[in-house]
């Protein structure tokens, strides 16, 4: 049963999560990288409020759109609560970002973004895609 009130919650929030994100979204970023640290697992999916997870990439290639620097913190919008499950520090993986001026939660954790911190720009992302070493993007999905 308490599980299908959260999935009730998730369909009848998410949307609203989702059209709110898209009017402030600035352009998307697709790209190759190696995931150097996770951040704390938020404790459950998104629901009343939006759950994020951070994660620090290094950017082995970028596919779609412009992004010049060698890093990129990317706060996972968890959805199941198991996106980031299956990825570990030191994998390559393929993902692609919404850039945004505004977030619906802004996580500060240490490592990652401190309170004081003035973000220009949020990269929010979905679930990775794992893959081998040796990947471009034409074998991203």
């Amino acid at each position: 049963m308490r599980r299908i009130i959260l999935i009730a919650l998730f369909l009848f929030v998410w949307p609203g999560c989702i059209s709110k994100s898209a009017k402030t979204r600035v352009q998307g970023i697709s790209f190759v990288g190696v995931v150097e640290k996770i951040g704390r697992n938020p404790g459950g999916p998104s629901g009343l409020h939006a759950a994020y997870q951070l994660v620090r990439y290094r950017i082995e290639e970028i596919c779609d759109g412009n992004y010049v620097q060698n890093e990129i913190v990317v706060d996972h919008l968890i959805g199941d609560g198991n996106e980031l499950k299956d990825i570990n520090v030191g994998e390559h993986v393929c993902l692609t970002v919404d850039v945004s001026k505004t977030i619906f939660v802004r996580n500060n954790e240490e490592g990652f973004r401190n309170p004081e911190d003035n973000v220009e720009f949020f990269f929010i992302g979905g679930r990775p895609t794992k893959v081998t070493k040796a990947i471009s993007c034409q074998q991203c999905p």
